[in-house]
């Protein structure tokens, strides 16, 4: 289907496209106007390239991973903060135990 604006008027105008190139009147202001030709489209020279897919799928999938990685990453400092807690607390009862074992050797050999 030909589309066309009227020359006189500029009434907006369509026609089948075998049409083109025929002469009728204006309906709109009823002056001889010539229906334009189809004008066939020109391919370019280098096709264009085609257009990029967004790909949704794939960005839920990298954030779940994310979301995933994070919450190991979570879990793997809060293990090692009780692990850290756990070592300091058996340093400290070695260090306490050692201290009551060096007051009992210098109670010995004061007392000998």
């Amino acid at each position: 289907m030909l589309r066309f604006n009227c020359p006189s008027c500029n009434k907006q105008l369509s026609a089948p496209e075998e049409k083109g190139g025929t002469t009728i009147k204006c309906p709109g202001c009823t002056k001889p106007m010539t229906i334009p030709a189809a004008v066939p489209i020109a391919q370019s020279a280098t096709p264009e390239p085609p257009k990029k897919k967004s790909k949704p799928l794939m960005i839920v999938a990298v954030v779940l991973l994310l979301a995933v990685l994070s919450y190991l990453l979570v879990q793997s400092i809060r293990d090692n903060s009780k692990m850290m807690d756990d070592a300091g607390k058996r340093i400290d009862e070695a260090a306490i135990k050692a201290k009551k074992q060096q007051e009992e050797n210098m109670r010995r050999i004061k007392g000998e």
